[in-house]
């Protein structure tokens, strides 16, 4: 494949991605409202499944097609780009609140998954049982959000609230098929061209994997959380990027790694996955502060995210 046709491949599969992506997170929000769904656990659920469909579908084709590399970098790089570029980028323009509650069970969540990451990638190696335990705790956290969720219905039964019910289920559900095809084929476009790319400068699949595809792949993440911004959902978008990343581990590596076992390279084990647990942590102890995150601290977290770059691109 010639440079310019994988570049042209490249932004071919980005805008597919989008579009798709689009698509579907619109239809998923219209149908989590429809059933009475609180906003932020959108956010932490149905959004974040929908927006880690492409890391998903890119690193289970990545793995399937052999390209190990490019899919453990692209499922741990989209989670540093989720906090360090999109979250970081999106305080910079306003104060976004988190509640109390988020930050003792889903950020804590959140911190314990890429912990629990860090200590399997000292084998060397995600292996299937591994795999399978991650996807045993995609199971628990679908339960918890699950009870959350007819937790905050029957508050709304008690407050007297009528959430919106008037939805039409077969569009909804139409956009959403389409939506997810269209994240397919694009995905599988992104690790033709991105592999193109990579051997065209001699550069290697991991490292493309944690940056440039991780960033694409992070796109739906990005545009949700910037559109939930300007639209005063700001519950969302924080739901969203954390909801994702935990999904980005358990999930994503989960099913990557059944289909071929995932060996962990150093600079996803010495460098990409201590600047998670990095930003991870600072995710927590900023909300921490003031109930928020401020702008200076959204400074904070793309300075690290440019230097993180920076540093394996040098």
């Amino acid at each position: 494949m010639s440079l310019w046709l994988a570049i042209i491949l490249f932004f071919v599969a980005f805008f597919l991605i989008l579009k798709g992506a689009d698509w579907f997170v619109d239809a998923a929000v219209e149908m989590a409202e429809g059933f009475h769904v609180p906003k932020v656990l959108i956010g932490a659920t149905l959004v974040s499944i929908a927006t880690v469909a492409p890391e998903f579908f890119v690193s289970v084709m990545a793995a399937a097609m052999g390209k190990v590399e490019m899919a453990v970098g692209n499922a741990v790089g989209s989670p540093i780009t989720n906090i360090g570029l999109i979250l970081g980028c999106c305080v910079c323009f306003t104060f976004i609140p988190i509640s109390r509650e988020m930050l003792k069970r889903e950020c804590v969540m959140m911190l314990s998954v890429v912990v629990l990451f860090f200590f399997f990638s000292f084998y060397g190696i995600i292996t299937r049982p591994i795999s399978l335990f991650f996807l045993f705790l995609v199971y628990l956290y679908i339960r918890y959000s699950l009870r959350q969720a007819r937790n905050a219905r029957e508050e709304w039964r008690k407050d007297g609230t009528i959430p919106k019910s008037d939805f039409n289920l077969k569009r909804e559900l139409f956009l959403f098929s389409v939506g997810a095809l269209m994240v397919i084929i694009g995905s599988r476009l992104l690790i033709l061209s991105g592999s193109a790319v990579a051997k065209y400068f001699g550069v290697s699949e991991s490292i493309i994997g944690l940056t440039l595809v991780a960033f694409g792949t992070s796109l739906p993440e990005f545009f949700t959380s910037a559109i939930a911004v300007t639209k005063g959902h700001k519950e969302i978008s924080i739901g969203n990027i954390i909801g994702a990343n935990i999904l980005d581990i358990i999930l994503v590596l989960g099913v990557s790694g059944l289909v071929r076992p995932l060996p962990i390279d150093r600079n996803t084990h010495f460098f990409a996955t201590p600047v998670l647990l990095l930003l991870s942590i600072l995710l927590i102890v900023f909300g921490k502060t003031r109930k928020g995150f401020q702008r200076w601290e959204g400074g904070v977290l793309v300075t690290i995210y440019f230097l993180y770059v920076f540093y394996l691109f040098l």
